[in-house]
């Protein structure tokens, strides 16, 4: 099992943790050296050295076929990695505010992300480009979340309301219909 955690101060860990029926919890106890060195854990940092400005991870997740690990951060971008080398692979920018959610749907082709700036984004992770318009929320965006087929996203605003969004329609009208398929892996 490899758990990833994020960073406000621009970094992240992931550890490889041994697998346990019979353990539920799991507690880490120690320097984070002794963490890094007992769990294989791999660590890096999400901004360069030289940054100053507080600008930090505040989500994360993993594409299903764990090649991927997304970030979203205060600086109002989102960045991908890849998993096997830990290299960033693209920065997706467009929002105004900190991205403070982000999912993938079950295909691993559409990324949403929910921002600070009252918007919810879609994107088309082969290409890394926007899909339509931003979702527009009358507050901030906090959280989102995909259906199990991936069809329905969902997103949770600060207005106190839930909202789910015909992603069917929008990938159409954008002229995407394959983003909605599943790839076909040889």
């Amino acid at each position: 099992m490899r758990v990833v955690s994020g960073s406000r101060l621009g970094s992240a860990i992931c550890m490889q943790l041994p697998t346990r029926q019979a353990q539920p919890r799991l507690r880490l106890v120690g320097t984070q050296r002794r963490i890094h060195q007992n769990l294989g854990c791999k660590h890096w940092r999400t901004h360069q050295e030289s940054q100053r400005e507080y600008r930090g991870m505040d989500c994360l997740t993993w594409a299903v076929d764990g090649s991927k690990l997304i970030s979203g951060s205060s600086d109002h971008s989102i960045k991908s990695w890849n998993t096997t080398t830990w290299q960033q692979i693209i920065v997706l920018t467009g929002h105004t505010d900190t991205v403070y959610g982000i999912a993938i749907s079950p295909n691993d082709r559409i990324l949403a992300s929910a921002s600070f700036d009252g918007t919810a984004q879609l994107w088309n992770l082969d290409n890394g480009q926007p899909i339509g318009s931003p979702l527009q929320h009358t507050d901030d965006v906090s959280c989102l979340s995909f259906s199990t087929d991936g069809q329905l996203p969902a997103t949770g605003c600060w207005d106190n309301d839930a909202y789910t969004w015909d992603i069917s329609t929008m990938i159409g009208e954008a002229g995407l219909d394959e983003l909605l398929v599943n790839p076909i892996v040889s």
